[in-house]
Order: C-alpha cells, then sequence, then structure tokens
C-alpha cells in the first residue's frame, strides 16, 4: 500500500514572533510531519518546541538523545525533562543566515489516547564566532493529551522566532 505525503500548510516568518500556530489541520490523514527551518533572536543555541492544540498536556515520558561538538569536543546527553518536544536552532551569537532543521512526526493524531511525538533536528553553527558546532537530536515524547489535534503552536524558547523561519505541515495517509 503506497505513502502519500500531502502539503497541508507552509508559513513563513516575515517579521519576529515569539509564536507560530497552524491550526485548522484537517482529520483526514493518519499521521502528520511538521518540517521546521529556524533561527531565533535570542543567543546562543536555543529551541522550537510544540504544543498540540496549544495545550500538551503533560509529558508523561520522554527519552531525550542528542550529540553535539564544541570546538573538537563530542558531547552526549540523555534524560533532561524540557516539558514539551523541541529541536535545535541558532541565535543571534551564531553565524549569520544559518538555520536549524527539524521535523517533529507524530502518528495517529486523530487518536483519543495520548501523542506521541518524534523529533530529528541537526544545526551546523559556530556559536559566539569562535568555536564550530555540530548539535543533532534524536527525541521521543508521549504526551498526555487525548483530544485530536486540530492545531500545533510552535513558541519559541527564548527569544523570537527570526525572519525566513519556516514551518511546513504535511498529512500522511496510506493509499
Amino acid at each position: 500500500m503506497p505513502i502519500t505525503h500531502t502539503a497541508i500548510s507552509t508559513t513563513t516568518v516575515t517579521s519576529a514572533v515569539s509564536t507560530v500556530t497552524l491550526s485548522d489541520i484537517p482529520q483526514t490523514y493518519t499521521d502528520l510531519l511538521l518540517v521546521v527551518s529556524a533561527r531565533n533572536t535570542g543567543s546562543g543555541v536555543n529551541y522550537v518546541s510544540v504544543s498540540p492544540n496549544n495545550s500538551p498536556g503533560t509529558v508523561s515520558s520522554y527519552y531525550l538523545f542528542w550529540n553535539y561538538n564544541t570546538g573538537g569536543s563530542l558531547n552526549a546527553s540523555q534524560g533532561n525533562d524540557p516539558g514539551l518536544p523541541f529541536g535545535f536552532t541558532p541565535g543571534s551569537a551564531t553565524t549569520a543566515n544559518t538555520f536549524g532543521n527539524i521535523s517533529f512526526y507524530i502518528p495517529n493524531y486523530t487518536s483519543s489516547t495520548a501523542k506521541a511525538f518524534y523529533v530529528d533536528s541537526t544545526m551546523a553553527t559556530t556559536l559566539n564566532k569562535a568555536t564550530n558546532n555540530l548539535y543533532m537530536a534524536m527525541l521521543g515524547f508521549v504526551c498526555s493529551t487525548t483530544s485530536a489535534i486540530t492545531s500545533l503552536t510552535c513558541p519559541a524558547f527564548s527569544g523570537n522566532h527570526e525572519v525566513n523561519t519556516s514551518f511546513s505541515l504535511y498529512g500522511i495517509k496510506k493509499n
């Protein structure tokens, strides 16, 4: 059975904003894929998060694993509960015009059970214009919300989403 990806919407930031909301999500697909290309006005490394229906409930379980290279050292972390599914974005103190790339995959978004989020995120930049950095993350979350997802709110953790940050939402279904 073939699987199709259908573009639902794309939002591109034209002036710095703290939050982008994708609303009126059709309930006709099996899964959702949100692809984000983001930069942030805050300094250093920042994050984009996703809140279903503007209220994620609680993150009932999570698994985070990320690697990052800061000037030749490979660092790894896991655990730390950030409260919402998230991905990395470069900020104002990083190399100009670099963007982080994030994919949020949400299976069974119309179900009446808790919602899983699978996130992959990557960003290469020069932090504080002195050290080369590469960030890569694979994250998994289960949010307690049991309502079908009809909107996704995407706040910036610090600062604002910078101009040209984009949010592209796709519906996925088996034909």
